[in-house]
């Protein structure tokens, strides 16, 4: 070895230790001369001469950043900022190894289906799927259930055309069935107008039995004459629930007929129609054991005030024949005592005027 090679040796090294002209500073206080790096070990090494040497992880002849050696000569890995897109682990970002907008934490570019939940994207499931209705809505951004603060408004079922699956109670839980509300808002606060369920804004006609709003049916609408009346608040068959709906014909209701019995009636009010003697209707609450179906007009088997005719009972009826005759009565003394000018079966006798029946 020549005494002017052993010279050149020593400057290579000691470059690395002393300053000169476009120097890089090592963390070892050491100082590389241009045209080489600092590696992790701190040692000066010619970084893409294709030869990985004195500490560097990798060197691969060239200066790029985007394949498996970084053009400082260390292994391209996810969250280094360095994005790799030489095989086999080819990144399609890399922002640090953290959840953005466009990038996930594993390297891989954010998009709805690709099974990685990435919540800074605004997504709350990723089933890897494109389909809705099957516990992750389609654009990811809901996982369909109540109190995620998402209206799923768009599943399927719903408690009108599925009450077996949907209707009922406002607590009880049903997965699949389409949200009317949600119990949370976006913002985190809670919607007091929301069933513990989320299948019900608290109001009558939905399909949903509301206990805490008064309900004690709720059938779907809010028509009269069915199971639940127009304020969900009395249950029955229509006439009998206690609510006189006028638009189906009723002109009254006792309240008396719940659970779809038949209603009861009063003696005022027959089949939620209002009663009196000459309706047609013989309402026995009301002391009727007839009805002559025309207000103060007497038939051949009813008086005028409902009572069955009947002669002596003081009222002359004379559409009535009394049996053993074919001759309606003429009068009625309220007795059956002939010669008193009102025979027994009340026809004016001959021997005697009548009074006036």
């Amino acid at each position: 070895m020549t005494r002017g090679f052993a010279i050149a040796t020593l400057l290579l090294v000691t470059a690395c230790f002393a300053p000169s002209f476009e120097t890089t500073e090592c963390g070892n206080n050491a100082v590389c001369p241009s045209g080489l790096t600092c590696t992790a070990t701190g040692l000066c090494a010619a970084c893409g001469d294709g030869e990985a040497t004195n500490g560097e992880e990798c060197d691969d002849g060239n200066q790029s950043d985007e394949d498996d050696c970084r053009n400082d000569c260390r292994l391209n890995i996810c969250g280094d900022l360095h994005v790799d897109r030489q095989g086999p682990a080819i990144e399609g970002c890399d922002e640090g190894a953290v959840d953005t907008a466009t990038c996930n934490a594993d390297c891989t570019v954010a998009a709805c289906g690709d099974t990685y939940t990435n919540a800074t994207a605004g997504e709350l499931c990723d089933d890897g799927g494109q389909a809705s209705d099957d516990g992750c809505r389609a654009d990811c951004k809901s996982d369909e259930s109540c109190g995620n603060g998402i209206v799923d408004d768009h599943l399927m079922l719903n408690a009108r055309d599925n009450p077996a699956e949907c209707a009922g109670d406002a607590t009880t839980l049903r997965p699949g069935c389409r949200e009317a509300c949600d119990t949370m808002n976006f913002d985190g606060t809670r919607n007091p107008l929301c069933s513990p369920n989320c299948l019900s804004e608290r109001v009558c006609g939905d399909g949903i039995r509301d206990t805490s709003i008064g309900e004690v049916c709720d059938d779907g609408n809010t028509m009269s004459g069915d199971v639940c009346s127009t304020d969900c608040l009395l249950l029955g068959a229509g006439c009998g629930n206690g609510v006189t709906d006028g638009d189906v014909g009723e002109e009254c209701d006792t309240g008396l007929g719940v659970g779809g019995n038949d209603p009861i009636d009063s003696a005022t009010c027959i089949d939620c129609k209002v009663s009196y003697c000459g309706d047609g209707r013989t309402n026995p609450v009301a002391g009727e054991v007839c009805d002559p179906g025309t207000p103060g007009v007497d038939v051949s088997d009813c008086d005028v005030d409902c009572t069955l005719p009947q002669c002596g009972d003081g009222r002359v009826n004379h559409a009535y024949a009394p049996p053993g005759g074919s001759t309606t009565e003429a009068c009625d003394d309220g007795n059956s005592t002939a010669g008193d000018g009102c025979s027994v079966r009340c026809q004016i006798e001959s021997s005697a005027k009548a009074a006036p029946g």
